[in-house]
């Protein structure tokens, strides 16, 4: 018998034409962190029987499925989350690169998670009728790439032989390409690093159909919200906060040729949304800056992302 090596473990994805009704995943996701945990909860009876024993019984509640993963942001792969996010894919261009728009939709897509543990038959699990809960999008611009992180609902795992389809080989951005372009953190170029939220809160439904799984996984709005911690340079930075600020914010990573990019746009960004945080710990000062998208009808909802790669067809 052979231990489970850490590399071995793969999670691959699918998007489902039925919500729950799962199908063999064609896509490796890229991730350097995370799992997914099927969430059961146990009751037990600790009633009183004249004995000194505390449980007399136990019996296993329903449950859902909870996985969180994190890692590089890739220009192909994190296609299917924004998918998973926004609800729509808007497809142009006739050949490489080909531009993907996200736009906000009432329903989203679910997706067949398995995640690979052994090679060989019976080596890993399934996670039926997925659903996206948030996106995260961080970077620096002194280190490191632009990562994701992310994080789903679906029903309760199953053992399977897990499909373990082909690792796509891609490059990605690093935290440097970051490019803002918005009225007051353009000029200067005064964002040093930053990250972006995307959610949608889900709900879990149980109903009694002698089924331990949820039936339905229902998403609520989604909900833009961003922090940017800036080179404190004008009092105009401050200010964005105190007057309650609303302008364009546009960030873009663009690298390569053909070129790969991921644009993120809010054209109504309210940065009234916190308090700003100061730092003053070295020899620069630096401030926190927080702001919330607000429904527009440019972006048709609170924000839009275009995302240009090789990949032809829509997520």
């Amino acid at each position: 018998m052979t231990q489970a090596r850490s590399f071995q473990y793969q999670v691959a994805l699918k998007k489902e034409t039925v919500w729950g009704t799962g199908v063999a995943p064609d896509v490796t996701f890229p991730i350097t962190d995370g799992s997914g945990v099927p969430q059961i909860g146990a009751t037990y009876d600790d009633g009183k029987r004249g004995v000194p024993t505390a449980d007399f019984d136990a019996l296993l509640d329903a449950g859902q499925g909870e996985m969180s993963y994190e890692g590089w942001l890739y220009p192909i792969a994190i296609g299917h989350p924004l998918m998973g996010i926004f609800g729509e894919d808007t497809v142009t261009g006739a050949a490489d690169p080909y531009t993907h728009t996200f736009k906000q939709k009432i329903d989203v897509p679910s997706y067949t998670i398995e995640e690979t543990y052994l090679s060989g038959a019976n080596g890993g699990v399934r996670y039926t009728g997925a659903r996206f809960a948030g996106l995260t999008l961080s970077w620096n611009a002194e280190s490191g790439p632009l990562t994701y992180s992310t994080n789903l609902m679906s029903k309760l795992p199953t053992v399977v032989t897990p499909a373990a389809p082909a690792i796509g080989i891609e490059t990605a951005f690093e935290g440097w390409r970051a490019t803002i372009t918005s009225t007051d953190l353009t000029s200067p170029c005064v964002v040093t690093q930053g990250e972006i939220n995307l959610t949608r809160d889900l709900q879990v439904v149980h109903t009694g159909c002698d089924d331990q799984d949820p039936s339905f996984i229902n998403a609520g709005p989604m909900r833009v919200e961003g922090s940017l911690q800036v080179a404190f340079t004008s009092m105009n930075l401050y200010n964005l906060f105190r007057n309650g600020v609303r302008q364009s914010f546009l960030l873009e990573f663009t690298k390569g040729s053909p070129v790969r990019e991921l644009a993120l746009t809010c054209t109504d960004a309210f940065f009234g949304a916190a308090p700003p945080e100061w730092d003053r710990g070295g020899i620069s000062t630096f401030m926190r800056l927080s702001f919330r998208g607000i429904y527009n009808a440019t972006d048709v909802g609170s924000c839009v992302v275009a995302l240009k790669n090789s990949q032809a067809t829509a997520y």
